[in-house]
């Protein structure tokens, strides 16, 4: 199981250019955990933010017998600060702007 930063900027009260809505999810790739926190997201009624995660980061591996996936953190509502996450390659981090577009490699992402 891998372990992501997953993060969906703005938060529901606020709206979208505030603090960041922030997960920390296991899960077996990066798509599993963005459905986990989608799934969370598409509950909150009235939202002032997107109803789906829009930045993913793989933060490394665990070692447990977990067994499923599953968020261990989070909500965090707070300033996700990235400094295009040093030390992390872009390989580990994907961005989208939509659900219907879906997610593309950081590098391709801020290419464009």
């Amino acid at each position: 199981m891998n372990i992501y930063f997953v993060t969906r900027w703005g938060n529901d009260r606020e709206g979208p250019n505030e603090a960041d809505t922030n997960f920390i999810v296991l899960a077996s790739n990066y798509g599993e955990a963005a459905a986990i926190v989608d799934e969370r997201l598409l509950d909150v009624e009235n939202s002032k933010a997107a109803r789906f995660c829009q930045r993913i980061t793989e933060l490394g591996v665990t070692h447990g017998d977990i067994g499923r996936s599953k968020i261990i953190l989070g909500p965090s509502i707070e300033h996700a600060l990235y400094h295009d996450d040093i030390g992390i390659p872009d390989d580990k981090k994907w961005v989208r702007d939509s659900i219907e577009e879906g997610w593309e490699d950081f590098s391709d992402y801020y290419e464009d």
